[in-house]
């Protein structure tokens, strides 16, 4: 039987147990091509998350306040309104009393306990509509007729009243960037809530009408 023998030389086993350098960059590039197309679509995909979010939000804050405002301009009475062009805000008179219930006498006659006064204010170092309520103690809220409008002295009337008054200011809405009222019966409602996310401007415009009832 004959024997046969193959010499293998170091550079033959070198070539059969590695890479090239050129196939090791082929394949660092095709790496950094797939990592940096995940690296853009998660980012996409998160820019997409939050922009969804943050519309979510624009919609909840604008439908919030218009929630407030709609219910409780609804109780009101229309002589009792004051509305502020600049700065913009709110004020009228409000039926309930400090549990919240309506405040009717024993002659069936609805009497008005206290002012709400509505404008925007920063909370935070965020544009906010916020609400303040200012009780009213008159005898006029005991008296055989009810007053059709409440007693409420002028210094009362103004708005920079309410924004210096030493009472619990409540925050309606957040990221409300615009609001303004006009008219009476019905009082019109402009508002417009807006955020900034990545660089993007999300905003939300509404415009409601509502009519006091009492």
């Amino acid at each position: 039987m004959r024997l046969t023998s193959r010499r293998f030389s170091l550079r033959s086993i070198e070539r059969a147990g590695g890479f090239s350098l050129l196939e090791t960059m082929v394949s660092a590039s095709l790496m950094a091509l797939v990592l940096g197309s995940i690296y853009v679509l998660l980012v996409a995909g998160m820019r997409y998350h939050r922009a969804t979010a943050t519309g979510l939000e624009l919609q909840q804050d604008s439908l919030h306040a218009l929630m407030w405002l709609t219910r409780e301009i609804g109780e009101t009475n229309p002589r009792t309104i004051l509305v502020f062009n600049n700065p913009p805000g709110l004020l009228f008179a409000s039926p309930r009393d400090r549990s919240s219930n309506i405040f009717i006498d024993n002659s069936g006659m609805i009497r008005w306990p206290k002012f709400i006064c509505y404008f925007q204010q920063d909370i935070n170092g965020i544009p906010s509509l916020v609400r303040k309520e200012q009780y009213l103690d008159h005898p006029d809220l005991n008296v055989v007729p009810a007053p059709l409008v409440p007693p409420l002295p002028l210094p009362k009337q103004t708005l920079n009243y309410y924004r210096v008054l030493a009472v619990p200011v409540r925050s309606v809405a957040h990221n409300v960037s615009f609001i303004r009222f006009s008219g009476i019966n019905p009082i019109k409602i402009e508002l417009t809530v807006a955020r900034t996310e990545f660089d993007r401007s999300f905003e939300t415009n509404l415009t409601v009408k509502v009519r006091p009832r009492n």
